[in-house]
């Protein structure tokens, strides 16, 4: 004589361990399927890389970049971005935005030219607008996938014999 309790539970067990049985698939309601698309739903602002929270607008800074060239499609296409001042390609060196200008310059450049002046207040070399020393942004340098772009975590494996 079989118990009918023991073989219900049997099946209630060989579903919950069975999921590949049509079944055994869960049951999603109306409201489920809502909260999941709700759920991966995109945001209506992205996050800013450097807070985590939502990006505003007025975190935003416009920016001037020069390119080689002046961007003529003839003169072989848009080119490389150069510094505002010294017309010096960038590649990988360190770069700075004076925020309310938005003149791109190279670090040694605007320590040389800009932040070699003594006084309070540094004048932009282009506009000649007067800017504040947290008015300068760091720009990141943009690495690839190359291994002698960033920096160098391998060293020379000598094996010995022991």
């Amino acid at each position: 004589m079989i118990d009918d309790d023991a073989q219900k539970r049997g099946n209630k067990r060989l579903k919950e361990i069975s999921y590949w049985l049509s079944e055994a698939q869960p049951e999603y309601t109306e409201k489920d399927r809502v909260e999941r698309i709700m759920k991966n739903a995109p945001k209506d602002r992205p996050d800013s890389p450097m807070s985590g929270n939502p990006l505003r607008l007025k975190d935003l800074v416009p920016i001037q970049l020069n390119r080689e060239n002046d961007g003529n499609e003839k003169a072989g296409g848009n080119g490389k971005c150069i510094c505002a001042v010294s017309n010096k390609a960038i590649t990988t060196q360190p770069v700075v935005v004076i925020k309310k200008s938005g003149v791109v310059l190279l670090k040694d450049v605007y320590d040389s030219v800009v932040k070699g002046k003594k006084g309070k207040s540094m004048v932009c070399p282009i506009t000649g607008e007067k800017f504040k020393e947290k008015d300068i942004l760091d720009l990141q340098k943009g690495k690839s996938g190359f291994a002698a772009s960033g920096d160098v975590v391998a060293s020379k494996y000598t094996p010995t014999m022991t």
